[in-house]
C-alpha cells in the first residue's frame, strides 16, 4: 500500500463541510472517473460536494456514476441577478415583500427602453468551501475561468493536490503526487482503501472503469502491482467491469465454382464408300 498522508488528509476532512472537486481542462476518462469516485465517497461521510470541470462532459463519460452533476460554476450560497443593460439608464432598484415572496423593482430612467426577460441572468455568488481536492490539476491555470473568477477562494481555502504528473507544480497544502502511479483511478482506490473511507458498487465501478481505460484493460506494460491491487480492491467492494464488445470475425465466403459441363461429342458420319471392299495396288518395281 502507498503511503500517502493519510493522517493529514483525514485532519483536514474532519473540519470540513463542505467540499469542492476541481478538475482541468482536457480533462481525461481517467481523470474524470477518479474525481467522481472521490466525490462519491466524501458524499457517504455526509460532506456536501461540488465537482466543477471547465470543459462539458463528453458522451464517452456518460458511463460514469454521477457525471451529471460536474458543473463549470461552482455551488455559491448566494445568488447574483445579472442585468444586461446599461447602469447609467436604470434609476433605482428597490425590494419588498410579497406575500412572502421577495419583489425586485427596477425602475428605468424615463424614455428608457424596456428590460427585456433576455437579459437577466442568475450566477452563484459568495461560493464556499472548507476544503478544496484537485485531480490531475498541475497548476491553477489549468482550471481557466473556474480559477480567475474565485481566485480568493483558491489562495485562502487548504488544497489537497492529487497527480500523478511529474510537471505539478506542488501548489497543495497537502500534495500527493504520484508520477509511479499509472492513473488516477488507482490513486484513488489506494487513498479510499488506506483511509478506509466509505465505498460502494458505485465508487468501485469508477475505479474499475477508470483503472480499464488507463491501462488497456491491464494490457499496457507500464501497469504494475500497485494497479493490480487497486483494481483488486475495487473488485472486492463491487466494482463492476466494462461489458466489452467481442466482434466475432466473419469467415471469408468461397467463392462458388460453377462446373462446365463436358462439351458434346458430336460422331462424324463416315462416307458411303468407307465400307466397301478396297484393293490396294503397290507400286510396280522396275
Amino acid at each position: 500500500m502507498k503511503n500517502y498522508p493519510f493522517a493529514q488528509i483525514q485532519e483536514q476532512l474532519n473540519s470540513a463541510g463542505n467540499i469542492l472537486i476541481a478538475l482541468p481542462k482536457g480533462v481525461n476518462f481517467d481523470t474524470v472517473a477518479g474525481g467522481l469516485a472521490l466525490s462519491l465517497t466524501l458524499q457517504k461521510m455526509g460532506k456536501k460536494i461540488s465537482v466543477v470541470c471547465p470543459d462539458p462532459m463528453r458522451v464517452e463519460f456518460s458511463r460514469l456514476v454521477g457525471v451529471d452533476k460536474i458543473t463549470d460554476k461552482p455551488a455559491g450560497s448566494d445568488l447574483a441577478i445579472v442585468f444586461n443593460y446599461p447602469l447609467d439608464s436604470i434609476e433605482k432598484v428597490t425590494s419588498n415583500d410579497n406575500d412572502g415572496k421577495l419583489n425586485l423593482i427596477v425602475k428605468l430612467k424615463a424614455g428608457q427602453a424596456p428590460i427585456d426577460q433576455s437579459q437577466i441572468s442568475f450566477t452563484p455568488a459568495g461560493v464556499s468551501a472548507d476544503l478544496i481536492f484537485t485531480v490531475g490539476l498541475h497548476k491553477f491555470e489549468g482550471l481557466g475561468k473556474i480559477y480567475f473568477d474565485n481566485k480568493e477562494l483558491f489562495d485562502q481555502k487548504p488544497i489537497v493536490n492529487l497527480d500523478n504528473n511529474t510537471g505539478n507544480a506542488a501548489y497543495g497544502k497537502i500534495n500527493i503526487v504520484d508520477p509511479e502511479s499509472l492513473s488516477i483511478s488507482e490513486m484513488v482506490s489506494l487513498l479510499v482503501h488506506g483511509m478506509q473511507l466509505p465505498i460502494d458498487a458505485d465508487i468501485a465501478s469508477n475505479i474499475m472503469l477508470g483503472l480499464e481505460t488507463a491501462t488497456d484493460n491491464f494490457r499496457s506494460l507500464k501497469t504494475t502491482a500497485d494497479t493490480f491491487e487497486a483494481a483488486a480492491l475495487a473488485l472486492r467492494s463491487g466494482g463492476r467491469r466494462s461489458q466489452m464488445t467481442i466482434t466475432t470475425p466473419q469467415p471469408t465466403p468461397t467463392p462458388t465454382v460453377v462446373a462446365t459441363p463436358p462439351a458434346e461429342t458430336v460422331a462424324e458420319t463416315p462416307r458411303n464408300d468407307w465400307l466397301e471392299p478396297k484393293i490396294y495396288k503397290g507400286s510396280t518395281l522396275p
